[in-house]
């Protein structure tokens, strides 16, 4: 029952003054008994203060805090508070608090400069109690204990929690009050002193304890762990010896992801960021192996002084200490490495860099802006293996039209050996379940000249690609605002820089390019690759020679219209310039992609859909084709993981955006590709058909010709009305295909033709004599009467030889002067250019027709 106020000011204050001096204050306090006996009480023996009033270090202490829970309010995401429930920051609470965090820091600094340090009692709970409840459950303080004692073991012998507990919860409530905490802290001796030698003056939080935002650091790092594990390549992991994921441990993952998803929405929710030190140390530490070497601390900080450097003065924003002395402070114990707790406790002890990371820092997703995330350097690996493999299979002769250098045998050697490697390191980072960023992949997939810009025009192709896949599930930003948030220095184009810096900024792009990249292949799905343009442009080209070369009376007959001058105009300009860009993608090494080769391959009559029954041949020739390399998948399946919408077709975006899915059968079509042609090497062209088509005619045509008396001498077997019947109806039919094909612009193969031609007996097989006398024809044919040189000099009969009968056999199969004949292209060419299209045969080759006729004037002669 202390005494009035007014009654102690009157007691005190003896000179009326309206302040108590010291020499009052000692002299009259003993006079106002009630007051000194409540102060005697009250005092703390062991330090010599009052332990309900604060002190100076307390003050400091609660201004700390308070200017954290001030600054936590301003940075809370709203979107996560509305849908907690929580109110939303209004403009006048914005400029409140502002005020008022200025008040606090101006008063922080004064402490400061006077010496003053935070007190632990204070520092603690605030940095525990996040929820900002006022009370510690056992649960926090168990946290706490475990910390210090995991920190100071063999230095302090810090309490263990039930003792602590039974000194701080005086009212026995199961929780600890602030003032609890405050009033009784002192009295657990080892935990306190633990705590005094934890605290860090400048920020006044516990180093060995998480603060709210070391916390979210670790849950983000450990969602981001969680994904890649879900994620990560099961086939990857296994060649690598790693464990596979089990049904079980999906579970338990996809659980673990969500509790902690909604803990790091909560956390944002009350305007907690990320830490820095955390965030940097797991984006640098992939493999997990809790350590950073010197190397990794050099990358990341190369490029972060590059991105803190002012643009045009090139001088540090944010001057950051130099390498050695960094690594000096971080490496305490010398041992060449930066374990974690190393780098958590030490890294503030580098203001600048510490300020640098924290600028450089993307709240939001937990990592640097200027430090390549693991799925960011995926995304560079494959495209660099993409560029190299490009380089790699570049058409020298292209190279060469186009003024570009030669690629030498030490230039190959290197190129091979740098691929190795880095299909290695995808490999690695794909069985850790890194995917690729959207940033690097999309762009490399875009800039396929290598300007590393990417225009206004090349933007709207890709959101022009990536409407028409999602339409219906992504809202994009329109075109002008993607362009005004991505072109910062506003050029007109978009550096890779601008992209990288600036993509996340466009929620609604980057969320569908994520959506649609491929982890696999590093690209959009919905966008053409290069790969993609240049099969597109074969077919195209394909598509176009065919309407020129279309025999207008087929056409005439079929209905279909005459093509007139001013088309083939068209088409003649349309041609050159598609061919000089076939021209260009060949000489960059770009390969036509499988899968709009395939199609174009099979849809003949150009329904830009594929039946079943088309499917089935497919996989019948490359089953016969691969037979013990790959098992392609039966028709049922590949058809249910291609036709998406079930409409018993395959549309091409049906076939192109699902192909890979079916493992096997892409590996074989993959494997199968003629990267000159476009075409599967194992399944007929149209031109191929007709060529066989037309090989057919011929064989019926003699069938029924055939003179039966002679074949009933020569013991084969005589044609019966009824096998009449049959052929006169085959021929009628084929014939009639003849004729579409001949409509469409299609023209025989040579490749088949010429092996009809020459394989009378229908072996199956050509002899070396053969050859030699078709080539023989050939070369005559093609020689210039005046010269006697070849217009198209082919390759000598050795090398043609070698080249055809793969196996060394003696003869040449059907399979092998198909496959092989386009290795011998001058050969190849000079066939195109003897072959007769109408009859599908050479005119240099005598016929049998010829041969017989031939023979039978010898015979006369």
């Amino acid at each position: 029952d202390i005494e009035p106020l007014d009654d102690i000011m009157n007691i005190m204050d003896e000179d009326r003054s309206g302040d108590i001096s010291e020499h009052e204050w000692m002299l009259n306090l003993e006079k106002c008994p009630k007051l000194y006996k409540a102060l005697e009480a009250d005092v703390d023996p062991d330090y010599g203060v009052l332990s309900c009033f604060r002190t100076p270090e307390d003050q400091l202490a609660k201004c700390m805090g308070n200017i954290q829970r001030l600054k936590r309010e301003l940075d809370a995401n709203q979107d996560e508070r509305k849908a907690l429930g929580l109110p939303e920051l209004t403009e006048e609470r914005t400029s409140a608090i502002q005020t008022e965090m200025q008040s606090r820091k101006a008063l922080c600094k004064k402490f400061r400069a006077q010496g003053v340090t935070p007190s632990p009692g204070y520092c603690t709970f605030n940095q525990i109690d996040v929820d900002k409840k006022r009370v510690l459950s056992k649960a926090k303080l168990e946290r706490v204990v475990h910390a210090l004692r995991g920190a100071f073991a063999g230095k302090f012998e810090v309490e263990d929690t039930d003792t602590i507990m039974k000194i701080l919860d005086k009212d026995g409530s199961g929780d600890i009050s602030e003032h609890e905490w405050v009033l009784n802290l002192k009295e657990c001796g080892q935990f306190y002193k633990a705590i005094q030698a934890d605290i860090d003056p400048d920020y006044g939080v516990l180093n060995s304890f998480r603060t709210p935002e070391d916390q979210l650091a670790k849950c983000m790092g450990n969602i981001e762990r969680l994904r890649r594990e879900l994620q990560a390549n099961q086939e990857e992991r296994k060649s690598l010896g790693l464990p596979v994921l089990t049904e079980e441990r999906k579970a338990q993952v996809e659980k673990e992801m969500a509790q902690r998803k909604k803990q790091c929405k909560n956390y944002r929710a009350l305007g907690i960021e990320p830490a820095p030190s955390y965030c940097v140390f797991n984006q640098m530490d992939v493999e997990k192996k809790r350590k950073l070497s010197r190397a990794a601390l050099k990358t990341m900080l190369k490029g972060l002084r590059k991105a803190i450097s002012d643009s045009k003065t090139r001088k540090d924003k944010f001057p950051i200490e130099d390498d050695d002395k960094i690594m000096a402070v971080l490496d305490a114990d010398k041992s060449g490495d930066i374990d974690e707790m190393e780098w958590v406790q030490n890294v503030k002890k580098l203001p600048k860099l510490y300020r640098a990371m924290e600028a450089d820092l993307d709240k939001d997703y937990g990592v640097l802006f200027s430090f390549r995330t693991p799925e960011d350097q995926l995304a560079k690996c494959m495209g660099n293996i993409q560029r190299l493999k490009r380089e790699l299979n570049a058409d020298p002769k292209e190279r060469e039209a186009l003024g570009l250098p030669a690629i030498s045998e030490e230039r190959k050697a290197k190129i091979e050996a740098e691929l190795r490697s880095r299909k290695d390191h995808c490999k690695k980072w794909r069985a850790l379940g890194v995917t690729p960023s959207p940033g690097y992949c999309v762009f490399n997939q875009v800039d396929v000249d290598h300007s590393k810009r990417l225009s206004r025009e090349k933007m709207e192709r890709v959101i022009k690609a990536v409407m028409a896949a999602y339409a219906s599930k992504h809202e994009l930003e329109d075109l002008d605002t993607i362009m005004n948030t991505l072109d910062e220095d506003r050029s007109g184009d978009i550096s890779e820089h601008e992209w990288m810096v600036n993509l996340e900024k466009c929620p609604k792009l980057y969320k569908a390019l994520s959506d649609d990249i491929d982890p696999d292949y590093g690209v959009l799905n919905c966008f053409r690759t290069p790969e993609d343009q240049l099969a597109k442009c074969m077919g195209n080209i394909q598509r176009l020679k065919r309407e020129l070369d279309a025999n207008q009376d087929e056409r005439k007959a079929l209905g279909l219209p005459e093509l007139t001058e001013e088309r083939t105009s068209a088409i003649q300009t349309e041609m050159q310039s598609r061919k000089a860009l076939c021209k260009k993608f060949r000489a960059q090494g770009v390969t036509p992609s499988p899968g709009y080769c395939t199609f174009n391959q099979i849809d003949v009559d150009k329904k830009r859909v594929l039946s079943k029954a088309k499917l089935e041949r497919v996989v019948h020739a490359l089953r016969g084709a691969f037979a013990g390399k790959f098992e392609v998948e039966d028709t049922d399946t590949i058809m249910k993981i291609l036709d998406k919408d079930g409409s018993g077709d395959i549309s091409e975006h049906e076939w192109v955006l699902n192909l890979k899915e079916c493992g096997q059968f892409y590996k074989a079509i993959q494997a199968d590709i003629d990267p000159d042609y476009g075409v599967l090497n194992s399944f007929r062209t149209p031109e191929d058909q007709l060529a066989k088509c037309m090989g057919n005619i011929e064989r019926l045509r003699r069938e029924l010709q055939a003179n039966q008396e002679e074949r009933k001498s020569l013991g084969l077997p005589v044609l019966t009305e009824e096998r009449k019947a049959q052929v006169e109806k085959e021929m009628a039919q084929r014939k009639k295909q003849c004729k579409n094909y001949r409509a469409l612009g299609i023209e025989p193969a040579p490749s088949y033709c010429v092996f009809n031609q020459m394989d009378v007996e229908k072996k199956r097989k050509l002899s070396r004599a053969a050859l030699k006398t078709m080539l023989k024809g050939l070369r005559k044919a093609i020689s210039d009467s005046k010269t006697r040189k070849d217009k198209f000099p082919i390759e000598d009969d050795d090398k043609i030889m070698a080249v055809l009968d793969a196996d060394k056999s003696g003869d040449i199969d059907e399979m092998e002067w198909v496959q092989n004949v386009k290795k011998l292209p001058k050969l190849y060419r000079a066939m195109e250019a003897d072959l007769d299209k109408d009859y599908g045969v050479l005119f240099s080759f005598r016929t049998p027709e010829d041969q017989l006729a031939k023979c039978m004037g010898n015979i006369q002669r």
